[in-house]
């Protein structure tokens, strides 16, 4: 069986590809940086490194088939250089280090972020790339060298959409609404629609671009078939805390987009102080309700992003090589994601 390195191994995404590597019998190598949670990958091994830092790759990357790089950074707060030295020059040292060992493969994940707002639906791989912000840029940048060494080894780009399932950072709304102990909320009638991929389908994609013959110096967009409106995804996460969604605030582009312009406008400072008293009252609730720690509520100006455009992006390339979700339909999984996490006692019912 193959050897595989996986980076960013202790991410959300991460877990679940390295997961799904094990379980198929590949020769796993966790890495990512000091910090990162191993203990789930007791019986594979695990090691610190850095993308930033040359040094740290050159010994883990010698004998592998495939490089598997999910290692990224995800934060439009975060400051500009950090995004670029993390997703863009970080890629840059891994195929350099990759260049001198025997690899094969390397898959990049990326971000359907590199197309920006895009205006086509769907959008297709061959589409416009219209990255602005910084972090679409540095991912734009870091697929782009992955593609420059396409003469050393073989390169395959990824390009998840929305992600979501157990694990998920996006998840960080529920504890506010969880807090807010209603049967019932408002709803927008209406808006934008948004693609989704569950993160599971995201490890089996990566995992069958990772040995198909003809996936090879191509880019894929990982999304499923069926867009959501706010509606539909809102009513689909809170029903199983047992909150009804009415479907009763008429949908305004352009307030939307002031209130994205605002939001843009704020330093990170102000949010960073938001989600610290956020942070506060939800382990106070925690407390209260005897629930088991998973993550912390935050409010992100990103996700203004999505109630100002359509994001809607096509798998089709991806299946035409036979490829298959296990979860086809967003409202399913986003469903059993939230049963999930009351299940195992992290979110209450209301």
């Amino acid at each position: 069986m193959k050897n595989v390195l996986v980076t960013g191994a202790t991410g959300f995404v991460g877990k679940y590809v390295v997961r799904k590597l094990m379980q198929k019998g590949y020769n796993v190598t966790a890495t990512d940086i000091k910090g990162g949670d191993f203990s789930k990958f007791k019986e594979i091994e695990c090691v610190e490194s850095d993308v930033r830092h040359t040094e740290t790759l050159e010994s883990i990357v010698k004998n592998k088939d495939i490089i598997i790089n999910v290692a990224g950074l995800v934060d439009l707060n975060a400051k500009p250089q950090l995004l670029y030295d993390i997703n863009h020059q970080g890629v840059k040292n891994l195929c350099e280090v990759a260049r001198n060992a025997s690899v094969q493969r390397l898959i990049q994940v990326s971000s359907i972020g590199v197309y920006g707002n895009n205006k086509n639906i769907p959008v297709k791989e061959d589409d416009e790339k219209k990255a602005k912000n910084h972090y679409e840029i540095s991912k734009l940048k870091g697929e782009n060298e992955a593609f420059k060494n396409s003469k050393y080894f073989e390169v395959v780009v990824v390009r998840p959409s929305t992600v979501y399932g157990f694990g998920s950072l996006h998840g960080a709304i529920l504890p506010l609404l969880a807090m807010k102990k209603k049967k019932e909320l408002s709803g927008l009638k209406g808006g934008p629609l948004l693609s989704h991929i569950h993160a599971e389908d995201v490890a089996r994609a990566i995992l069958f671009l990772a040995e198909h013959p003809n996936a090879i110096g191509e880019a894929y967009n990982l999304a499923d078939n069926i867009p959501l409106n706010s509606f539909e995804m809102t009513s689909s996460i809170l029903g199983p805390l047992g909150i009804e969604v009415k479907e009763s605030i008429p949908y305004s582009k352009n307030l939307f987009k002031v209130l994205k312009f605002i939001a843009q406008k704020m330093p990170r400072s102000f949010y960073s102080k938001i989600n610290k008293k956020l942070e506060k009252k939800w382990l106070k609730f925690t407390e209260e309700h005897k629930l088991k720690q998973r993550f912390f509520p935050r409010i992100d100006p990103i996700w203004l992003d999505y109630l100002t455009a359509n994001k809607v992006y096509s798998s089709e390339k991806l299946q035409a090589l036979g490829f298959k979700f296990k979860f086809p339909d967003p409202k399913q999984g986003l469903k059993q994601m939230v049963e999930e996490y009351i299940e195992r006692n992290h979110l209450p019912k209301v």
